[in-house]
């Protein structure tokens, strides 16, 4: 068997493994129906704060409780698609040595060591203390002064965003970071960026918003060149932010690096301004920490992973957020990251396997055995946990 063969075999047993993953999340959450629905009956002795569950706490009476604990247990399951999915992406890069030597898992990385590549990085640096530092030293050259109890408390949340998950380093972001710097072929999946973003650079990013939502979305050339002027000028006033990174890789037949942005063409405007907004800043980070290539060479792209289009829902009348190179479609994606033309058919094979998992299981039977059982009371009823309603 060829190597390109057993290359395909192992992205198609990774498609099964993933199909299964999303069967197995669905029934473990109905085999925990008894304890989540108690627990869920305990907890409703005040009124729902979500609208929503009000809605339906309130319409369906005595069907409430069943209905309500089956709608929230498959939401939970079906709302961790985009984390499943990561991890589906960064298994299938990882099978392709030739194309990504090292796929690294999710870090989060801080701005402040993107730059030097060569610099011994200290644990301690993730520290409230040395953080402070930091940001007293860029506050110190900002027009605009922070007070010192502003600065103690944003020290205390950037290390606790850097610290908060003792498997996933700092040091370990770091390393993941020079790695993507200094080699070729690697690749950092799942991240989110602790990312210092100077005022003007922020105010730019709203203005673009608000051009594009007007239909006078500059250039992608413009946008590039104000990202570059953005990273030559020096650090004055600004605030950091958790930047969202879901693919960021480079290959060994490409000079360029890239960075995709999952997302959802049903996405509001609400979300599309948002996204438009960050990737700006993913824009800014790329040159910020590898200066070394062009502005060109650095590309972001929001990726439709689960949605056959290749554009989002319309916006209100000329209003245009993205170019159309900066969005790729469901299809060129998974080609793009199994490096067949055929990818797109590991993701339905994902798809066929959870369904037949799903379709073999005792799935419903469990569903309606749980609430059709004999019960020693009846479920809880919107008049009897909120009596004065």
């Amino acid at each position: 068997m060829g190597a390109q063969q057993a290359t395909q075999k192992h992205l198609e047993a990774i498609a099964l493994e993933g199909g299964a993953s999303i069967a197995d999340s669905i029934l473990a959450r109905v085999r925990d129906f008894p304890k989540r629905e108690g627990f869920l009956n305990s907890w409703m002795k005040h009124e729902l704060e979500s609208v929503p569950s009000q809605i339906l706490w309130r319409g369906l009476e005595d069907e409430a409780a069943p209905v309500f604990v089956v709608y929230k247990l498959l939401h939970e399951a079906f709302s961790n698609s985009p984390q499943f999915f990561r991890r589906f992406i960064t298994s299938l890069m990882s099978a392709q040595p030739e194309r990504f030597s090292t796929v690294f898992s999710r870090e989060t990385l801080w701005s402040a060591v993107a730059r030097a590549p060569g610099l011994d990085v200290s644990e301690a640096w993730a520290s409230a203390a040395c953080i402070r530092c930091h940001l007293e030293a860029l506050n110190s050259k900002s027009f605009w002064r922070r007070s010192d109890e502003e600065l103690a408390r944003e020290a205390v949340v950037i290390s606790a965003a850097l610290t908060q998950d003792p498997k996933r380093s700092f040091r370990d972001g770091v390393a993941a970071l020079r790695r993507l710097q200094m080699e070729k072929a690697t690749g950092l999946t799942q991240g989110n960026l602790m990312l210092f973003v100077p005022a003007k650079l922020n105010q730019f990013a709203s203005e673009v918003v608000e051009l594009g939502m007007s239909g006078h979305l500059p250039s992608l050339k413009e946008l590039c060149g104000k990202i570059h002027e953005a990273v030559r000028d020096p650090l004055g006033e600004g605030r950091h932010e958790s930047v969202p990174v879901d693919v960021l890789f480079n290959e060994m037949a490409s000079d360029s690096i890239e960075c995709f942005l999952l997302v959802r063409e049903n996405a509001n405007a609400a979300d599309q301004r948002e996204l438009r907004r960050k990737s700006l800043l993913v824009r800014y980070f790329l040159k910020y920490a590898f200066s070394a290539y062009g502005m060109a060479n650095l590309k972001v792209s929001l990726a439709f992973y689960l949605d056959r289009g290749a554009t989002f829902k319309s916006l209100a009348k000329s209003a245009k957020l993205f170019h159309d190179e900066e969005l790729v479609g469901f299809d060129e994606f998974w080609k793009r990251v199994t490096g067949t033309p055929e990818g797109v058919q590991l993701v339905l094979r994902a798809r066929d396997a959870a369904s037949e998992k799903l379709t073999s299981s005792s799935f419903m039977k469990s569903i309606k055995e749980h609430f059709g059982r004999e019960r020693k009371g009846k479920p809880p009823t919107r008049s009897s946990l909120f009596p004065n309603l």
